[in-house]
């Protein structure tokens, strides 16, 4: 059979089966076309665009409120929240905790962790930065959508609570026999994060569990999370008894 005669059977089965011979690369093309005609996801860097004129100024508060501290408080003299309900801890916190920067509130043995403390630090980097710092200290940029639940969360804060440690001593295990407590002393002051508005604050003291039994070989970490955890025993006890409303899970 000819060359000819070859190409025109294959013509006419390929007519008789209403394009079944299409070349794939073009029905490829075509499910291409229709892919790229949707939207595409935005970029961490749009999502940051978006929130920028309403968290901003709240995340700068995080350092502009740590420079124009108040004298220690060394009496009780917070007043009633003034932006509704006060909200410390937990996923519905809208008053993050922050510790202030230098001095003896660096100290690791007595830091309370808070999610909302965290979220705001990230907010700052965001938009200062465009990413956020890992646990390891290495710049990590966030999926758009991490980037978007990070920005929401800090346009809900309507508090800042900042930590001012004056005094500390880390709890210490010398030999097996002798236990120095850790004892941590300082102040919380409360500000409305939207006006810079001080509330006043508290003050707090808290030491270890007398005591205290520790394995052996994790001494360390069941002291420190002893202290952390009473210390934020002092500090939910002291705001409660001048708010009693407030929300607080440390």
């Amino acid at each position: 059979m000819s060359r000819f005669a070859t190409a025109a059977r294959v013509a006419i089965a390929c007519a008789a089966l209403a394009g079944a011979c299409r070349p794939k690369s073009t029905a490829s093309s075509d499910a291409g076309a229709g892919a790229s005609s949707a939207a595409p996801a935005p970029a961490s860097s749009q999502v940051i665009e978006k929130h920028r004129a309403k968290v901003k100024p709240l995340a700068d508060q995080r350092f502009d409120l740590m420079h124009k501290l108040p004298p220690r408080v060394f009496s009780d003299t917070l007043h009633a929240p003034d932006n509704g309900p006060l909200v410390i801890g937990g996923a519905t916190s809208n008053a993050p905790l922050l510790y202030e920067v230098g001095g003896k509130s660096e100290g690791l043995s007595h830091r309370i962790e808070d999610d909302a403390g965290k979220a705001l630090e990230d907010c700052y980097k965001l938009l200062h930065d465009g990413n956020i710092e890992h646990d390891y200290g290495k710049p990590v940029v966030p999926s758009a959508a991490e980037t978007e639940q990070i920005l929401s969360r800090c346009e809900s804060f309507k508090y800042m609570l900042i930590v001012r440690v004056w005094s500390t001593t880390d709890p210490n295990m010398s030999g097996y026999q002798t236990f120095t407590p850790g004892k941590v002393e300082g102040d919380v002051l409360v500000f409305n994060i939207q006006t810079s508005k001080s509330l006043g604050g508290i003050h707090f003291k808290a030491a270890n569990t007398e005591n205290i039994k520790a394995v052996t070989g994790s001494e360390n970490e069941t002291f420190n999370r002893d202290l952390r955890a009473n210390a934020a025993r002092a500090i939910t006890d002291a705001i409660r008894k001048r708010v009693p409303t407030a929300t607080i899970a440390l």
